[in-house]
């Protein structure tokens, strides 16, 4: 079961080493990087579930370090995605799923990151989607432009899929909302290389439509990631969620 919260930002992972100094004291130890990180934040988005499918014991040790209303969502398996390419996918879905619950009422939504060269396949698409757990929320990140269609976000809406927005250089999204009661933004970086800083600049333009579409739709939950962590992705969102919150 998830938390009553609504409102989520944070950063795209917490196990940095060049953070170390800089948001992390000099002197924390690696194990105690995430205790120190959901003083601050009441999310992260975790990558390495992408590289590889962590042990439930793994999965067991965030949950045990999480506060309460804390929420960890999960860059699904690049197997699933990258290798396999949507094709008879539905054990490592499962399996995927099975080894997340693990986290228990932590558990947030489960991002699928298309390859960019994964081009339009409304037929592919649908087999994938029916293999989805309908009891959590999920969302895809499409890099490839073809895939921007009106149908296919008819087809996201009808199984309650999120649609994820996102701001890469090479290939940004359009702003879509689905009918999975979701905004999911992953801010990439102003650079290339995930690096760079947004800055007040940057950002004043996507929280006011944030704040307009909450004040319109006021039960959509917000999950808001900086992926620029070779560069501003700390202060960039916690000024974020300044601008959303305290304008």
């Amino acid at each position: 079961m998830m938390t009553s919260q609504v409102r989520f930002v944070g950063t795209s992972g917490f196990y940095y080493d060049v953070w170390q100094g800089v948001f992390y004291p000099k002197d924390l130890a690696k194990k105690d990087r995430l205790a120190h990180y959901v003083k601050h934040f009441n999310t992260v988005e975790l990558n390495n579930p992408f590289y590889r499918l962590p042990r439930e014991s793994t999965f067991a040790g965030w949950r045990d370090k999480a506060p309460a209303g804390f929420v960890f969502s999960l860059k699904a398996s690049r197997f699933i995605t990258h290798i396999k390419k949507l094709v008879n996918v539905n054990d490592a879905v499962v399996t995927f799923f099975d080894r997340a619950g693990h986290l228990k009422e932590h558990l947030g939504p489960v991002l699928f990151q298309f390859p960019p060269t994964m081009k339009r396949d409304a037929i592919l698409l649908k087999d994938f989607l029916s293999s989805i757990p309908a009891d959590g929320p999920s969302v895809i990140e499409f890099r490839h432009p073809s895939w921007y269609d009106d149908t296919i976000y008819q087809m996201l809406a009808e199984h309650k899929m999120g649609f994820c927005i996102h701001d890469a250089v090479d290939a940004p999204t359009p702003v879509q909302l689905t009918l999975a009661d979701m905004i999911y933004l992953r801010f990439h970086g102003p650079a290339k290389g995930y690096r760079g800083t947004y800055g007040q600049t940057g950002l004043y333009h996507p929280a006011a439509w944030v704040r307009e579409t909450l004040s319109h739709h006021p039960h959509i939950r917000l999950y808001a990631y900086f992926n620029n962590t070779a560069g501003g992705a700390l202060n960039d969102a916690v000024m974020f969620r300044d601008l959303v919150f305290n304008p």
